[in-house]
C-alpha cells in the first residue's frame, strides 16, 4: 500500500510541478498549483525593435569639363577677278588696227591684245 501512495504522490507532484509552455513567449511556469495562462489583458505589450533610419548619402553628379573644341577658321578664298580681256579691233580691208584705221567698210574683227 505504501507503494501505491508513493506512486500517486509522484504522479500528482509531476502534474503540479511540471513546467508548462506559456502563450506569450518563453515564460515557463514552475510553482505550486494548476498552471493556466494569465488573462488576455495581462499579456505584456510586444517589444518593437526599431532599426535606425538608413543613412542617405547624396553625391552630386560628376562634372566633366572637356576642353573647348578647336575651331580652325580658314580664310575665305579671295576672289581675284581676272584682268579684263583687252581686244584690238582689226580691219581686214585695210589690214590695219583701229588707231591707224579710223573707219572700216566691213565689220571690225575683235582680236585679243598682245603684249609687246
Amino acid at each position: 500500500m505504501k507503494t501505491w501512495r508513493w506512486a500517486s504522490l509522484l504522479a500528482v507532484s509531476l502534474l503540479l510541478f511540471t513546467p508548462m509552455p506559456g502563450h506569450a513567449g518563453p515564460r515557463v511556469f514552475v510553482g505550486i498549483g494548476p498552471a493556466w495562462p494569465a488573462p488576455w489583458w495581462y499579456y505584456p505589450a510586444p517589444a518593437y525593435v526599431y532599426a535606425p533610419p538608413p543613412t542617405v548619402v547624396v553625391q552630386p553628379a560628376p562634372v566633366y569639363v572637356a576642353p573647348p573644341p578647336t575651331v580652325v577658321v580658314q580664310p575665305a578664298p579671295v576672289y581675284v577677278a581676272p584682268p579684263p580681256q583687252r581686244y584690238w579691233y582689226f580691219c581686214q580691208s585695210f589690214n590695219a588696227y583701229y588707231p591707224q584705221a579710223q573707219m572700216c567698210p566691213e565689220p571690225w574683227v575683235m582680236v585679243p591684245a598682245q603684249a609687246y
